[in-house]
């Protein structure tokens, strides 16, 4: 627009007083236009950062088991189940119609966990890992990844992690990772808030490993100008509504 004005004046005319009211329409016009656009981003920023919110994981059982224990490893309604390496061994049903089940081959704690989607959209996939908030270390050799989850929905799952001890049950969180609706990668490590992780939307995001490698990060004691970023991103995400 700045330059159809330019091109408006003759070769040897220089910008008369006449032209100003137009060159301040054109800028104030295109000020509007950048500021309009910057608005609506952010919009569609905070409406797909609300969406990701609704979406939570939580423990809801932990059962220790004595090495030699045997016990199935889908119990309260889990869809899937996944145990460590070198925690148990299978054993096949006695009977007809009866279910195989699982023998622990140390102690081991069998956590059953949900992801929850409390949102109006289709999430998935999405990634389970379990945090032992006690020792702050995470379970890096074990996770769970669901394809997809429904709207207002729950997925329950089973994971067998090895124990410390045949009868402490340890302090068992959860961190859950999922892309939403529209290929967005998101990560809830416990009851922190929700973050956006930096990979391109529809792209593969970090494997467990990875994760692991990060949530060990965040495990760490964190120095005052860390607390204060964190308390500062709750606050935002909380004036936001």
């Amino acid at each position: 627009m700045l330059l159809l004005l330019v091109s408006t004046q003759g070769p040897d005319q220089g910008i008369g007083l006449g032209t100003w009211p137009e060159w301040i329409s054109a800028i104030f016009t295109s000020f509007a236009f950048v500021v309009a656009a910057i608005s609506y981003a952010f919009s569609v920023g905070v409406r797909r950062e609300a969406q990701s919110r609704l979406v939570y994981s939580r423990v809801e059982d932990v059962t220790v088991h004595k090495k030699g224990d045997k016990f199935y490893l889908l119990q309260n309604d889990a869809r899937k189940g996944d145990a460590a390496p070198g925690t148990v061994e299978h054993v096949a049903a006695g009977k007809p119609g009866e279910r195989d089940m699982c023998r622990a081959l140390k102690p081991v704690i069998h956590v059953t966990a949900v992801i929850h989607n409390g949102s109006e959209e289709l999430i998935g996939p999405a990634t389970i890992q379990l945090v032992d908030a006690g020792e702050n270390r995470i379970w890096d050799d074990v996770s769970i990844e669901v394809e997809t989850i429904d709207p207002k929905g729950d997925y329950v799952v089973n994971l067998v992690l090895p124990s410390e001890s045949s009868s402490a049950i340890p302090s068992v969180e959860s961190t859950v990772t999922f892309r939403d609706a529209s290929g967005y990668r998101w990560r809830r490590h416990r009851s922190d808030p929700v973050e956006r992780l930096r990979s391109a939307a529809g792209k593969q995001g970090p494997g467990p490993r990875q994760q692991s490698n990060d949530i060990q990060e965040k495990l760490k004691p964190q120095g005052a100008i860390q607390g204060l970023g964190l308390r500062l991103r709750r606050l935002l995400r909380k004036w936001r509504g």
